[in-house]
């Protein structure tokens, strides 16, 4: 069976050949190639003139580099519709030269599903996020558009003041482009309830099968795993505060909740910060003075050993499907309590497997934390439970068997 995969990043193996620890597109590719009857290409989208097609550990790699005039440049500011047509055609000239029995979109989000509308190949959109419901939820409760403009003008950041509205008709044309997708593609595969009401939503007789995403291997394969320790301060973790809709705000908030009542805790957030001035300015309070320490981006290796080192992981999205933060996190143990939004409550059980609070409410949240805190117990329970919900829902095997299946399910459009 030939599968083509058109991907959102550009893949690791393709940049640095051997390497897998990227993100979970990446750890589904390392395996899906153990699978000796499936020949592989993928395409991907890149800016790097120097990138050509070729042929790696037996994959098949496909850089799509449109082109764009200047006036088609100065529209990409402010739509996706340029990007859209020029992607789309070199897509096919993919397709045309690949020749795929099956192609596999990952994300609703981009134009590539819309190769449907040109050709008779089957394809799945393997669903991740939705700008949709992103979008209404993308600013928190007392936070608006104009704290954007304010929050530059206050850093006298002009420049991004003058391309805010081009951010902003840009993430109503992600949004439009979106909806187009899910009006034209028949089959989709995702893992949460969530994400299966969206599909319903736009297409209530869609074909919808369930498959898990593969982990980064250095999880997979970790032989450590998350303990209680005896110590008296509480050591929270956050994986991933990249946009407003992931709840940095809350994040804050809780923290000068958790000070207020005189707890003893450090907060550790990793990974890219989105709106650190913004959150600071709104909140009144700088992070590093309510013990909150920015990590940044790092490594594999380092993130399972500051999971490993915490007490309790914390997720506080507005909106999300099954971020793969929190499922690493079950998959070491480390006891967690997230928002009751999107997908997580098809990842967490209630009580049973991690703590489910609601969104925007740093009283519920300051509360768990400080009660969890206290119970070794059910921190245990937790660890325990979620461990064994992720090893079976992030078994290699299971997610192959899984995707062979679908793909000879498929049907044309």
């Amino acid at each position: 069976m030939k599968v083509l995969w058109f991907e959102v990043t550009i893949p690791q193996n393709y940049v640095q050949h051997g390497f897998h620890g990227g993100g979970w597109q990446d750890s589904l590719e390392y395996i899906i190639k153990s699978k000796s009857d499936i020949e592989l290409g993928v395409a991907f989208e890149t800016s790097n003139s120097s990138h050509m097609s070729k042929s790696i550990d037996g994959v098949q790699y496909f850089p799509l580099k449109p082109k764009y005039t200047f006036w088609e440049r100065v529209q990409n500011r402010f739509t996706m519709d340029v990007s859209r047509r020029r992607l789309l055609a070199q897509a096919l000239d993919v397709i045309a030269k690949f020749k795929p029995d099956v192609i596999h979109v990952f994300g609703s989000e981009w134009c590539y599903g819309q190769v449907v509308e040109f050709i008779d190949t089957p394809v799945v959109i393997h669903m991740q996020g939705s700008i949709p419901p992103y979008n209404n939820a993308f600013y928190p409760p007392g936070y608006s558009r104009w704290d954007e403009v304010i929050i530059n003008l206050k850093k006298f950041k002009y420049k991004n003041v003058l391309k805010l509205p081009a951010v902003w008709n840009k993430r109503n044309s992600w949004k439009k482009q979106e909806e187009r997708t899910l009006g034209l593609v028949k089959n989709y595969m995702g893992r949460t309830n969530w994400d299966r009401s969206i599909v319903n939503s736009y297409q209530p007789d869609a074909l919808y099968f369930y498959c898990n995403e593969a982990l980064r291997p250095s999880f997979i394969n970790s032989t450590l795993y998350w303990k209680p320790t005896d110590r008296q301060k509480i050591r929270l973790i956050t994986v991933g505060c990249s946009s407003l809709w992931k709840g940095l705000d809350t994040i804050v908030r809780t923290a000068k909740m958790l000070i207020k009542r005189d707890v003893d805790f450090e907060w550790y957030l990793v990974g890219k910060i989105a709106n650190k001035e913004l959150i600071e300015w709104k909140e009144s309070v700088k992070m590093e003075n309510i013990k909150i320490k920015i990590l940044g981006m790092i490594g594999a290796e380092s993130l399972i050993k500051h999971l490993c080192d915490s007490d309790i992981y914390i997720h506080t999205a507005y909106i999300d499907n099954s971020p793969n933060s929190i499922c690493e996190a079950q998959y070491l143990g480390l006891p967690i309590i997230a928002t009751y939004v999107g997908g997580i409550p098809s990842l967490i059980e209630n009580q049973v497997d991690g703590s489910l609070i609601p969104a925007n409410d740093p009283f519920s949240l300051s509360d768990e934390i400080i009660k969890l805190s206290k119970s070794n117990e059910r921190k245990l329970i937790y660890s325990e439970n979620s461990k064994k919900k992720a090893k079976s829902r992030h078994n290699p095997d299971n997610i192959l068997n899984d995707l062979i299946s679908i793909y000879n399910r498929l049907e044309t459009n």
